[in-house]
């Protein structure tokens, strides 16, 4: 849209040249191969014409340019976003790694003291009670 708007305000800035050529009340126009004399009213509408197309060039530009600076901004907030979903998720995981060595711990131990609870009992029924 800037690159069309910056079009727009050539060719207007090249219409306001050629049209400001003239001297006696009526002006001489040429673009390119054409060319034409214009009365004083015909060109005053040119010139509200080449007004409005000069208006329409820097709506364009303005518009490009706020879009752009919209989407710029809206990616930095993702990103932003991204990298704070990013860190979150790293933290859970590593919270969820240390909850699943605890519990891999606590099971070991477990397992452990049942082991030494049936040494125990399998000790205590070899040898016959004394009275």
């Amino acid at each position: 849209m800037i690159l069309a708007g910056l079009l727009l305000m050539i060719i207007a800035g090249l219409m306001i040249a050629l049209g400001v050529m003239g001297g006696d009340g009526s002006a001489f126009l040429a673009i390119g191969g054409a060319s034409m004399r214009l009365t004083a009213a015909e060109l005053f509408l040119t010139g509200v014409f080449t007004a409005v197309v000069l208006m329409l060039g820097f709506w364009m530009i303005r518009a490009g340019i706020s879009r752009r600076l919209a989407r710029r901004r809206e990616q930095k907030e993702l990103d932003a976003r991204n990298r704070e979903l990013e860190t979150t998720r790293q933290t859970e995981a590593k919270e969820a790694a240390e909850a699943a060595k605890a519990a891999i711990a606590k099971a070991e131990a477990a397992q452990a003291e049942a082991a030494q609870a049936k040494a125990a009992l399998d000790s205590n029924q070899a040898v016959p009670p004394t009275q």
